[in-house]
């Protein structure tokens, strides 16, 4: 238990020392961001096939055949400089899908 109070209280002596610390010699104009370009683009593709035959006798049987492909895109473009900050990003979603069924029924109807 001892210990435990003896971490605390040290704690909060670090904490507040810290938060005394005077800032009227602190140089602002010293920081400053540097120059910096940075360009990205990002692609993400998904491709799905499925088939599929069923068979529920007495001659009645069904073919599914499902081909789907999206995908999409991000590009972006950040500049910051000492005379310009510039912020430019484009997004791009697609997508396509080809689903087809066959039956085939020798009864007739």
């Amino acid at each position: 238990m001892k210990n435990r109070i003896t971490l605390f209280l040290t704690c909060l002596l670090c904490f507040n020392l810290f938060g005394q610390t005077p800032f009227k010699d602190l140089d602002i104009k010293q920081f400053q961001y540097a120059d910096a370009q940075i360009r990205t683009f990002d692609l993400g593709l998904n491709q799905v096939s499925q088939f599929s035959y069923y068979d529920y006798g007495q001659d009645i049987q069904s073919t599914n055949n499902n081909f789907r492909f999206n995908g999409s895109f991000v590009t972006r473009q950040y500049k910051n400089s000492r005379k310009i900050q510039h912020s430019r990003a484009l997004f791009g979603d697609f997508s396509t899908q080809k689903f087809s069924t066959k039956e085939k029924s020798d009864h007739g109807f």
